[in-house]
């Protein structure tokens, strides 16, 4: 409902306008001299003055001025009302800032109307002001993000550019004759875990962009919680070690160790917060404490679910109350000083909250204070409380598995024939030579189309590879068309995709060309192992049959 200020010293003249203006819906406020109405007017913010030409102490051309002087009542519509009808009269009211000029007596429809337009101008200019004002805040708000990606950009430059500068320095201080054997082992441990750290960035940098595009997705299986926990603990022991701090897990009883979850993002929720504590801690120790919190009931099966709490506490550099509300903002840390120190994407808490929300949980600062240290926590679902298994000595009940790589045995894909389609001939030099390391008889093709001629030659031999490894970025064929032109021809062997992108979106991609599994590069040579002989025991049964026959 459109507000109207009635001014003029005759109480009459304001009676019959307020009676008019009710009666057609508006609401009204009244003042009854120049002063009053400049009060009112400041204080009520109408949306249309009825405004008196002739009063004793303030004339309307001074109130109108004083009223465009004033921000909040400049662009409110003034129409001018007198018993003077001379030019002049109408040109100062005008010239003053009056929208309009009415003469005395009123003809009441002439008013309704001039009152009318003068409502929509105003709620125009309303509306005007109203989408500047968003443009203003949608510009700042582009402004600020521009800035934090121009700065999370230049951060990214220097988180890559680091590690490369060590990878490539040390990598030619291998072409030196004179090095020693402790140089180049020394040399090879460098390059190894500088590739290590821009593996961590680029995965980051991935996972958000996941997050971002909605297509992150979660696999809740039912799982040991002492088993995650002691996977966390065996990689982030080793790093507290390297720095000389210390590292504790703390079991808050009872425990449940069967819990439902996705235990790869729990692992990765609790290896960022885990990682930082240990990256800005230089003295005293990290702790882990784990404990299930307050169940809650569950609104899509109305079950009651129990709560995992893990909070990490570190005695590190700490944060003062300003850096601490910039810690889950998106490309910022805490302070741009802090990735020139430390390293990191700045990404790894918003991811591991994001994660957390995904299973029903969060990620939060309880505390932190320079040079004190801070405590994280975590919190996530892990299924309905009926389910669970309870664990009073979780430190007793924890077996400690030893982890044997891959590598440490002699020939892990010994008497493997393995085709190799790859158009790098320094990933070709890589893979081969890891590939004959573990015991593979390797085949190479240089494009799809050629790797696909030799898989059918071989097949028609009667000597079938075990495994085709089919990078998918290829000159002359790629490996999506070479993988489905062998599915087309009847080929029922492994086909491993072998590529360098990484997305959710590239392994369907992959296994919708007919591939049996998708490896990322840079490769695992653990995991390239284990997928080889996990699809090598997945040969074709007719294969298997026709190799029993006897001859």
């Amino acid at each position: 409902m459109a507000k109207i200020l009635v001014v003029d010293d005759i109480m009459d003249n304001v009676k019959l306008l307020v009676y008019h203006l009710s009666d057609e819906g508006y609401d009204t406020v009244s003042a009854y001299c120049g002063k009053q109405a400049i009060e009112v007017a400041k204080a009520e913010l109408p949306d249309v003055i009825l405004l008196d030409f002739v009063m004793p102490d303030i004339d309307g051309v001074e109130v109108c001025k004083e009223l465009k002087r004033f921000p909040l009542t400049r662009d409110i519509p003034i129409i001018m009302v007198s018993a003077r009808d001379d030019d002049d009269s109408v040109i100062k009211g005008l010239d003053a800032g009056a929208q309009d000029y009415i003469v005395k007596p009123y003809n009441w429809p002439i008013v309704a109307a001039r009152v009318r337009s003068a409502v929509r101008i105003k709620k125009a200019h309303d509306t005007i002001d109203s989408m500047n004002e968003q443009l203003c805040q949608a510009k700042q708000a582009a402004e600020s993000a521009c800035t934090a990606k121009s700065e999370f950009l230049a951060n990214m430059s220097h988180e890559i550019r680091t590690p490369m500068t060590a990878i490539l320095g040390y990598a030619d201080t291998l072409l030196d004759k004179d090095l020693t054997d402790a140089e180049k082992v020394k040399a090879v441990y460098t390059i190894q875990k500088n590739g290590g750290f821009l593996l961590e960035l680029i995965n980051d940098i991935l996972d958000h962009a996941k997050i971002e595009a909605g297509k992150m997705t979660l696999h809740r299986e039912t799982c040991s919680l002492l088993e995650i926990i002691n996977t966390v603990e065996g990689l982030m022991s080793v790093r507290a070690k390297q720095k000389e701090i210390g590292f504790h897990i703390e079991y808050v009883p009872p425990i449940s160790d069967i819990v439902s979850t996705d235990p790869t993002r729990l692992k990765q929720i609790l290896i960022n917060l885990t990682g930082n504590a240990i990256k800005f801690t230089e003295h005293g120790d990290v702790r882990l404490v784990v404990r299930l919190a307050e169940a809650f009931i569950d609104p899509k099966d109305q079950q009651e679910h129990s709560m995992l709490q893990i909070d990490v506490m570190d005695t590190g550099i700490g944060m003062n109350n300003s850096q601490s509300q910039k810690i889950f903002n998106q490309f910022a840390q805490a302070d741009s000083s802090t990735t020139r120190q430390f390293g990191g994407s700045g990404l790894g808490l918003i991811i591991s909250r994001k994660l957390a929300q995904f299973l029903d949980g969060s990620v939060d600062l309880v505390f932190s204070e320079s040079g004190i240290g801070s405590q994280f926590r975590a919190t996530v679902s892990v299924g309905p409380t009926s389910g669970l298994k309870m664990v009073d000595n979780p430190l007793e009940a924890r077996v400690v598995q030893p982890i044997v790589k891959v590598s440490a045995i002699a020939k892990p894909i010994e008497q493997s024939r393995i085709l190799l389609v790859e158009d790098g001939l320094d990933n070709q030099r890589l893979l081969s030579y890891i590939l004959r390391k573990g015991g593979a008889d390797v085949s190479v093709a240089n494009d799809g189309k050629q790797g696909a001629h030799i898989a059918l030659t071989a097949l028609e031999e009667n000597r079938p590879f075990d495994v085709i490894l089919m990078d998918m970025q290829m000159p002359i064929m790629d490996g999506y068309e070479a993988t489905r032109l062998l599915r087309e021809k009847d080929y029922h062997w492994p086909i491993v995709a072998l590529t360098a992108h990484a997305m959710a979106s590239d392994r369907i991609k992959c296994i919708k060309a007919g591939c049996d599994d998708y490896l990322t590069k840079p490769v695992d040579r653990e995991q390239l192992f284990d997928v080889i002989k996990t699809q090598m025991a997945t040969k074709p049964l007719e294969v298997e049959v026709a190799a029993a026959a006897p001859a």
